[in-house]
């Protein structure tokens, strides 16, 4: 994921080049108090508007490759 971060990619919703890698954990809560990190998954948010969308594994794989 560090290769990914840094760079920035075409949103497709607000159409600018403002899209960043990041890093998403989903918690399981107690009484609305996160407790346990469950799920950690990859996506690509834009800054501007707020879009994201989850990576899959190949898909950061591929998006690797091209950058080198």
């Amino acid at each position: 994921m560090s290769d990914l971060e840094g760079h920035h990619y075409y949103c497709s919703r607000c159409h600018n080049v403002s899209m960043e890698a990041i890093k998403h954990r989903k918690f399981f809560s107690l009484f609305w108090i996160p407790v346990v990190p469950i799920h950690l998954n990859k996506r690509l948010k834009c800054s501007i508007c707020g879009a994201y969308r989850d990576l899959p594994k190949e898909e950061v794989k591929r998006m690797i490759a091209e950058k080198v």
